[in-house]
């Protein structure tokens, strides 16, 4: 059974941590949520913490830093921005946090993000919490697609390109995560496609989960050998197909 008083919180956020708990239950948090709440914000204080930071710090480019690590670290669970909102609503409310930070698009990928989350938002109608998913699910690819400092090189783009990033990323992410991998990278190149940023539905190169699900496999796979393979690099292999090592 989950208990909000069972969590202990140490560190900087620990003097807020009863208040804060005071403040979910008068905003209906049943125990589940509540304990979830308060064990986020044990982990954040550790955190700061560690990294040497005051409640007084806590700006929003802080908090993306810590979110990070916890992504990192490997959690899936209250890893954006939205998780943190009821405790940082909480601490600007008593005015020791400091107020959320305008988003600013700096450079080529944070750019071309901002395109992406304001098509996801208007045109796809998704909420703030998947289209923050798919954000960072995506950003690795756009990452490795920076030459010369800030330029993204998506014009020459290919489906082997995609299938590379795809071979080399999910084995080792966990189920879920590759499968939000494969979606939002689907999602990402069909953006790019209806802008123009690249010349053809790359979308249909992305492999399905199933293609990496013997992670023994990989090192038998390249992009060449999966194009060679299945030419459409799509969900699976074609109807019939003979039994392989990678399926």
């Amino acid at each position: 059974m989950h208990d909000p008083s069972r969590v202990r919180v140490s560190g900087p956020l620990e003097v807020f941590a009863a208040g804060f708990a005071a403040e979910l239950a008068r905003l209906g948090y049943r125990r589940t949520p509540a304990t979830f709440q308060l064990q986020l914000t044990a982990h954040a204080s550790r955190w700061l913490q560690r990294e040497g930071h005051g409640v007084n710090e806590l700006t929003s480019e802080v908090v993306e830093r810590f979110l990070a690590e916890r992504r990192a670290a490997g959690y899936t669970n209250y890893v954006t921005a939205r998780a943190l909102a009821p405790l940082l609503g909480y601490l600007r409310g008593l005015g020791v946090a400091p107020p959320a930070s305008p988003r600013v698009a700096v450079g080529a990928v944070e750019a071309l993000l901002a395109d992406y989350r304001e098509y996801l938002a208007v045109e796809r109608g998704l909420t703030s919490d998947t289209i923050e998913g798919y954000v960072l699910a995506v950003r690795p690819f756009l990452d490795g697609r920076l030459r010369d400092g800030d330029a993204l090189d998506l014009g020459a783009l290919s489906a082997a390109d995609v299938v590379a990033f795809v071979v080399e990323r999910c084995p080792t992410q966990s189920r879920g995560a590759a499968k939000m991998t494969v979606t939002a990278l689907r999602s990402l190149l069909g953006f790019l496609h209806l802008r123009g940023v690249v010349g053809g539905p790359l979308a249909d190169a992305v492999p399905s989960t199933a293609s990496w699900r013997l992670s023994g496999c990989r090192a038998h796979w390249s992009p060449s050998n999966w194009m060679h393979c299945w030419p459409a690099a799509t969900a699976g292999p074609p109807s019939g197909a003979a039994t392989s090592r990678c399926w």
